[in-house]
């Protein structure tokens, strides 16, 4: 990939991070030592080359701070204005939601700043290394740790999915061994247990002739399997049964991890299935089923461990992996592409902590001991109260005084699979909406005695390691969710107080005037800022800027279909979440089927019921109201945003399936 030359521009107000003379510290910028040796992180390795702290986002937040506080500043001026004059103070009641109005505000508007900042503005830091953002390969390690390659599976098709991850992973691990390093799989396979005889057999087979470790956890009917996720609990299964294999070896003086393994397995009464060399490697690679890695990936990102001792994690530059050509994987493998390429890397470049996304993801041993815990009588790495347990483990690592950096010195050979389907896909932006609301806000039958905020959270805030813009940029990432969630709220309170309490109307915000203000900072804000910067930065290609451009635009109407009628389902997933109701996920699909249009019709049908019941009872009640109220129906503010949500959530997912539009009879 051609990248453009760029002239270096440094940012005022860029810092350095320094290493003490003390022992096992490390300085981040003006925050206080690290104490790696208390985390149980000092490793025999050499200082490396001092990174700058950025301090871009320092100016972008600040830009987004004066905004909103100028908005709000306004808005309550109004209100004290209007009460004056009419002398109605009862509307004052309005000023007491700009918390919640701030926090949903805070996404949009850092998105719009940010998006026009970086497209004028230098992008120089982008192909730079700094403190959290690695754009060059570090310098060749001088040891080579042992690596293990961690692989939680369930029932994807052995052929068509696990095992060309595998042979992908063996490619990296023999250019690792050849610099003279060694490393292993280790599959975590939650679906093992619940295969018939011959699958279950094959897959072991394979795992043998791999030589790979593997560990397969009994079923929920045997024991519970926690979680409303069970990624994490089966990793963290594996992993105990593995920590104590290797106690095993260290008390008894083993030297044979089969010997440990089967002590075990007998002291568990064999309730799992397992195999192979269990312990594990100073350095864990998390990958997920279907991925593909990068020949040279383990040479490379090992030096970044050894030159920085706080390390935690090292997140890679992921690439969409496709299977099927059609307009649906053309519009989310370019949105995962924007999301790698450019969200995440403007992001970090300009001074803010990695994301740890949960797979192609690099975390070393030692830090995820240091935030592990015990509960039901073994050690838990990862939390199976979240569903996003990827982002609770990086809010922990960084109070602990961890950091993490983002890699895209990597390229695209990381790959991931992408939603195969318009429901796939939906059903993963559910997770992260009842995921967003885990980490900020408690559940509605704790806030009488937790208040709002989550423990979580108020620790993530507290964290003196963590810089504020980032804090801010986080708050506003979770609201973001909660903001898509209370649309369809918002939109019929303004109709009910447009209708019964028209005295009212000068008093709040028009949900149109809303729905213009988001098209025009993600429709056109964001395709200029979008198509600008991957026309500089050469991740387009050799393209014109008007080329670029038009990738965007082409891509766009499809993308706000997607995201107007996704509304409704992250609703959903946040009532279930703060009422503590039951919520079904179901299953995303791995490989490609073939499908005809009546099938598909028919469970669209099925798998919508609900919100199709739901929303043509709402659209009635509102035709009802018009009529009885005897408002014009020509009003667009009152008509155009309900009715805009209502028939994308019927035609989303009609009109995103590419074998109904299509018609595959």
């Amino acid at each position: 990939m051609a990248v453009k030359a760029v002239k270096a521009r440094r940012w005022p107000g860029e810092d350095h991070g320094s290493f003490t003379s003390s022992p096992g510290m490390y300085s981040i910028g003006s925050s206080e030592a690290f104490d790696v040796e208390d985390a149980n992180q000092r490793i025999a390795a050499p200082k490396g080359p001092v990174r700058v702290t950025r301090r871009i986002n320092y100016f972008t937040q600040t830009i987004v701070l004066v905004f909103i506080v100028s908005t709000s500043g306004l808005f309550v001026w109004k209100m004290v204005a209007l009460c004056l004059d009419d002398g109605y103070w009862g509307r004052m009641v309005n000023v007491g939601f700009l918390p919640a109005v701030v926090i949903f505000m805070l996404f949009i508007v850092h998105f719009g700043i940010t998006q026009v900042v970086c497209a004028l503005g230098p992008v120089a830091h982008m192909q730079t290394n700094s403190q959290f953002f690695s754009a060059l390969a570090p310098a060749r390690a001088l040891t080579h740790p042992d690596i293990t390659i961690q692989m939680p599976v369930y029932k994807e098709s052995l052929e068509a999915v696990i095992l060309p991850s595998i042979v992908s992973l063996e490619a990296a691990m023999s250019h690792y061994r050849k610099a003279g390093g060694f490393s292993k799989i280790f599959i975590n396979d939650d679906g093992l247990q619940l295969l018939d005889e011959k699958e279950r057999e094959a897959r072991v087979s394979v795992y043998r002739a791999h030589r790979i470790a593997y560990v397969a956890r009994p079923p929920h009917g045997v024991k519970v399997r926690k979680g409303l996720f069970k990624k994490a609990s089966n990793m963290n299964y594996c992993l105990d049964v593995s920590n104590r294999a290797m106690g095993v070896m260290e008390e008894q003086g083993l030297s044979d991890p089969a010997l440990a393994l089967s002590m075990v397995q007998e002291a568990a009464q064999g309730e799992f299935l397992a195999g192979g060399d269990l312990t594990m490697g100073s350095i864990i690679l998390l990958v997920d089923s279907d991925t593909r890695v990068p020949e040279d990936c383990l040479t490379k990102v090992v030096g970044e461990f050894q030159e920085c001792p706080n390390l935690g994690f090292v997140q890679c530059r992921t690439t969409p992996l496709r299977a099927e050509d059609n307009y649906w994987e053309d519009m989310i493998a370019h949105f995962t592409e924007n999301i790698y390429d450019i969200g995440i890397a403007l992001s970090v470049s300009g001074g803010d902590p990695a994301p740890l996304v949960g797979h192609n993801a690099f975390l070393r041993w030692n830090a995820m001991k240091a935030v592990s815990w015990k509960e039901d009588g073994m050690t838990k790495f990862w939390s199976e109260a979240h569903v996003s347990e990827d982002f609770d483990m990086s809010l922990r690592l960084q109070t602990k005084g961890f950091i993490g950096r983002y890699a895209t010195y990597t390229g695209p050979g990381f790959q991931e699979g992408v939603s195969l389907t318009c429901a796939d896909e939906v059903i993963r932006l559910r997770k992260y909406a009842y995921g967003a609301c885990e980490m900020l806000l408690n559940k509605f039958k704790h806030w009488p005695c937790r208040g709002p905020i989550t423990s979580l959270f108020w620790s993530y805030l507290g964290a003196r390691g963590i810089p504020w813009p980032s804090k801010l940029q986080m708050a506003g990432y979770l609201g973001t969710y909660l903001a898509m969630a209370y649309s369809v709220v918002g939109i019929c309170s303004y109709i009910v107080l447009r209708m019964f309490y028209g005295v009212l109307q000068e008093d709040i915000t028009n949900t149109y005037d809303v729905f213009i203000t988001v098209v025009f900072v993600f429709g056109v804000i964001g395709i200029f800022g979008a198509g600008t910067i991957r026309y500089r930065m050469g991740f387009a290609g050799d393209v014109t800027i008007f080329q670029a451009y038009w990738i965007e635009l082409r891509n766009a109407p499809a993308m706000t279909m997607f995201w107007s009628h996704i509304l409704w389902h992250i609703t959903t997933a946040c009532w279930c979440y703060f009422w503590d109701l039951d919520i079904v996920w179901g299953a995303t699909a791995k490989e490609s089927t073939r499908s005809t249009f009546w099938v598909e019709f028919k469970e669209t049908l099925e798998r919508y019921r609900g919100m199709y019941i739901c929303l043509t009872l709402l659209f009635g009640v509102y035709v009802f109201g018009m009529i009885w109220t005897g408002q014009e129906w020509t009003d667009q503010r009152l008509s155009f945003p309900l009715s805009f949500y209502v028939a994308t959530h019927f035609l989303g997912p009609f009109l995103l399936n590419p074998v109904l539009t299509r018609g595959y009879y």
